[in-house]
C-alpha cells in the first residue's frame, strides 16, 4: 500500500495526463481533479454551454462522469505500480439539476471514496 502522505504511482500518473490535457474526454468536458488523498477524490466538470441538455441545465451524463472519474482517481491512491482497476458498477441518485451557472454560482462536485478489500 503506498505512503498515505505521498499520491501513488498510479494517481501520479493520472494526475499528469490531466495536467499535460492527455485525457482526451476529460479535456472536452473540462473535467479536472480538486483534490485527491488516499482512497479519496474530488472532480469538478466545469459548467459550459456544450454541456447543457434539453432542459437548460448540465446533462446528467457529464456530472456521472465526473462521479466515475473521482471513483476512479480514488481507486489508483490505493493502487500499487503497474497495479490497475475498471468501473464494473457505479450508481448515482440525484434529484436536483445543476443549473446554468448565469443563474446559479454551483458548480458541480462529485467525490469518490475507496476502500482496499482486506488480503484474508
Amino acid at each position: 500500500m503506498p505512503d498515505s502522505n505521498e499520491p501513488s504511482a498510479p494517481l501520479q500518473d493520472l494526475l499528469l495526463k490531466e495536467a499535460y490535457c492527455k485525457i482526451p474526454f476529460w479535456s472536452t468536458i473540462g473535467m479536472e481533479v480538486v483534490e485527491a488523498t488516499s482512497g479519496w477524490a474530488r472532480v469538478r466538470v466545469r459548467f459550459s454551454q456544450h454541456l447543457i441538455n434539453a432542459n437548460g441545465v448540465m446533462h446528467g451524463g457529464a456530472v456521472f462522469s465526473a462521479a466515475d472519474a473521482a471513483t476512479a482517481a480514488a481507486l489508483r491512491s490505493l493502487l500499487a505500480e503497474g497495479e490497475r482497476t475498471a468501473t464494473t458498477e457505479l450508481r448515482s441518485t440525484s434529484s436536483n439539476p445543476w443549473p446554468n451557472p448565469t443563474s446559479s454560482p454551483r458548480q458541480p462536485f462529485c467525490t469518490g471514496a475507496a476502500t482496499r478489500p482486506s488480503a484474508t
